[in-house]
């Protein structure tokens, strides 16, 4: 086997796996567990896990997203013309596809990350009506935004995992 494919699937897949495990690590098992703990707690560990978070998946989604490019120029017999055009390309499409909505919405889910720790970060003792409120529609939006990257991981995964059986 080709040594370049290789390191080119290697870089596809281990940044890929990390970034798409952590997100559903962090949706499904770390922030339900977090949520019923205290806000003394829960604020300033969230606030430390996802001031890391955010952009280590941004550098692991641009690794995988670029590897995944090249993995397509560079392995024989396979080419971007074949996209929706064979089983491959279909499912690689269809991959390729989710990914960007994975990443848009993981970059989306930062953002609200990153509004609510500015917020809980002006609190000046325990908040007013308002900034409740606004807490409370962060939460929901961030909880959301971060099942939706869940859903389009497992599609990207799938779909890809699939390509080389169709």
């Amino acid at each position: 086997m080709d040594t370049e494919i290789i390191v080119i699937r290697l870089l596809h897949i281990v940044p890929g796996v990390v970034w798409a495990g952590g997100a559903i690590f962090a949706t499904l098992i770390m922030e339900p567990r977090l949520s019923i703990l205290s806000p003394e707690v829960r604020g300033p560990a969230m606030r430390s896990v996802g001031k890391l978070m955010g952009p280590v998946f941004t550098v692991l989604a641009i690794i995988t997203i670029g590897s995944g490019f090249a993995l397509i120029a560079r392995t024989p017999g396979r080419e971007y013309d074949q996209l929706f055009d064979t089983g491959w390309g279909w499912a690689i499409g269809i991959g390729i596809i989710a990914t960007f909505i994975m990443f848009a919405f993981g970059l989306a889910t930062a953002r609200t990350a990153m509004i609510m720790g500015r917020l809980t970060d002006s609190l000046q003792g325990p908040p007013s009506p308002e900034q409740a409120s606004q807490l409370q529609a962060s939460v929901r939006r961030l909880r959301l935004l971060a099942r939706i990257v869940v859903v389009f991981a497992f599609i990207a995964i799938g779909s890809m995992a699939a390509a080389g059986w169709v």
